[in-house]
């Protein structure tokens, strides 16, 4: 589903784990993080680089889960078609 960035409020949590948000305007993407995202979350940041050269330590972050935390956000900048084999591999618990 593409979405403008007024229909962000569309966006289902619950059905869509992966959102992809993409542009040049960085202003608007980090507005558009803040809306969808709640503020309990804890937000992890990744360059698509680091995640390549040592996709073991990423996974990890991903599937490990702290006691004193609510949730997870995984933001990933700079990201290419590289980064496709790793976003399938993703698995998503509901």
């Amino acid at each position: 589903m593409i979405l403008k960035p007024y229909e962000i409020t569309k966006i289902n949590k619950k059905i869509q784990k992966i959102i992809l948000s993409y542009g040049k305007n960085e202003g608007q993407k980090k507005e558009i993080i803040s809306k969808i995202l709640d503020n309990d979350s804890e937000f992890l940041y990744y360059e698509q680089n680091e995640i390549l050269d040592n996709e073991n330590i990423f996974f990890e972050n991903i599937y490990s889960k702290s006691l004193f935390e609510n949730k997870k956000a995984i933001i990933i900048r700079r990201v290419t078609d590289k980064f496709i084999n790793i976003l399938e591999n993703i698995e998503i618990s509901k």
